[in-house]
């Protein structure tokens, strides 16, 4: 598994967080086992989760459920709602329909997030210090006929958030829709996942993202908006994989983030 460091420096407070941020760990236990192993060195102040921890709410008693109760044993924890948490209410599985009855199930699957001990902030933020932290969940959906679509996220909700003080972080789980609908409000820190470093990373970059297709320019790293140089996105590369084609040249992703505050 990669660790990979990166330090932000901010006037808008005093005093310095590490912050560990996962993503994308879809329910395998191998890459979240080697992520704790991580964590016990890191010894982050908090750990921010954007989306796709467990494979999806259809399943909701897999490994992903352990994984956080685990990383809330060890520092303070928020997280948001990747596409395959939020998904819809048909999922075509391994063949299958998988069809959710009604709104119960989905509150359930909720409920069991919120009792591992991690803060799930849906369409929610929390003070941490200095720090607002909010989270957003996928607008991504798929419709009774399987065809996926992207709704317009909480607009009240971001606007209400980005006019918070102190340094505001938000998690949201798809860096492609960052400069559509997040780069406009002054967040100063967006934290994404979703693009799976591209899947096969050759020279540097990636192949292929959901959302983005083939050459993708947003699969990891720290990205600058282009129109408002103060306000930045952390892509993780992910800890794991959904698909049966694997992940080449591209391993697993555990970021540390030093934010400095001067």
């Amino acid at each position: 598994m990669l660790v990979t460091r990166y330090q932000i420096q901010t006037d808008l407070f005093q005093g310095r967080y590490t912050i560990a941020i996962c993503g994308d760990l879809h329910d395998k236990s191998r890459s979240g086992k080697t992520c704790i192993k991580h964590l016990e060195q890191v010894r982050p102040d908090l750990i921010l989760l954007p989306g796709d921890i467990v494979e999806n709410h259809a399943f909701p008693l897999g490994y992903g459920l352990g994984f956080l109760k685990t990383l809330a044993s060890m520092a303070p924890c928020f997280m948001s709602l990747g596409n395959h948490e939020t998904g819809g209410r048909h999922h075509f599985i391994h063949g299958k329909d998988i069809i959710l009855s009604s709104d119960s199930d989905f509150k359930s699957f909720l409920q069991s997030i919120s009792d591992t001990g991690v803060k799930l902030l849906n369409n929610e933020y929390v003070c941490f210090g200095p720090l607002v932290i909010g989270g957003a969940p996928s607008p991504l959906w798929r419709d009774s006929d399987h065809h996926l679509f992207t709704k317009e996220p909480d607009l009240g909700f971001l606007k209400t958030f980005s006019e918070t003080q102190g340094y505001k972080i938000l998690l949201f789980h798809h860096p492609e829709l960052f400069e559509k609908y997040i780069a406009s409000f002054p967040v100063q820190l967006t934290l994404a996942g979703h693009a799976h470093g591209g899947q096969v990373r050759l020279f540097g970059k990636g192949i292929y993202a959901p959302g983005q297709g083939l050459f993708p320019k947003l699969t990891s790293g720290i990205h600058t908006c282009n129109n408002f140089p103060d306000r930045q996105m952390i892509i993780t590369k992910g800890l794991s994989n959904n698909t049966p084609f694997p992940r080449l040249f591209n391993p697993p992703e555990l970021v540390v983030l030093s934010l400095i505050g001067t």
